[in-house]
């Protein structure tokens, strides 16, 4: 057995000790905790931009793994699209329209603080997270399109090799 499998099955042991019906929800509070770790990370060391990048290149991978396993192969088709114009729009623009969802999340939420606790809220630390969000949000989109155009273009060169004729091997 290789050094790799071995590895695999340690960390498969302990959530095989969870039954069936908490692993996915343990497996997303560990995502969940893993983003607000990185973004944490990124304040504390100044080093925002990489831990942003790391954390949406992981929540990309895992969406797309996501969208990949259960989407049909038209609507993926649908959904590059979408997302490669949304994407180029979205640069042009200097991500205003992520931005503005972002501005109007952080008004609500800091409106909902406000009823909640009477302290003095730290502006800049919400900032910084709200930057956090958009660069999240953005490797997210770019991670997912990757994904699926390579997803297409498998599923293009896969229905060319078979729509091919054989030459010679018929006769």
């Amino acid at each position: 057995m290789s050094t790799s499998s071995n590895a695999l099955s340690c960390v498969r042991r302990p959530f095989s000790v969870l039954p069936q019906a908490l692993q996915a929800p343990f497996l997303g509070v560990v995502w969940v905790f893993s983003n607000v770790a990185l973004i944490a990370l990124g304040i504390k060391t100044g080093y925002h931009l990489t831990c942003h990048l790391v954390a949406g290149a992981a929540d990309g991978a895992i969406l797309a793994v996501i969208v990949i396993a259960t989407l049909s192969e038209k609507f993926q088709a649908g959904v590059t699209g979408l997302l490669s114009g949304y994407g180029y729009g979205n640069i042009v623009t200097g991500f205003a329209p992520v931005k503005r969802v972002l501005a109007g999340l952080h008004a609500m939420l800091d409106s909902s603080l406000d009823v909640l606790t009477p302290l003095p809220h730290d502006e800049q630390l919400h900032e910084t997270i709200q930057d956090a969000a958009m660069w999240i949000m953005v490797t997210v989109l770019v991670v997912v399109l990757a994904a699926l155009v390579v997803q297409w273009i498998r599923m293009e060169t896969s229905r060319s090799r078979s729509d091919s004729p054989r030459l010679g091997l018929d006769a």
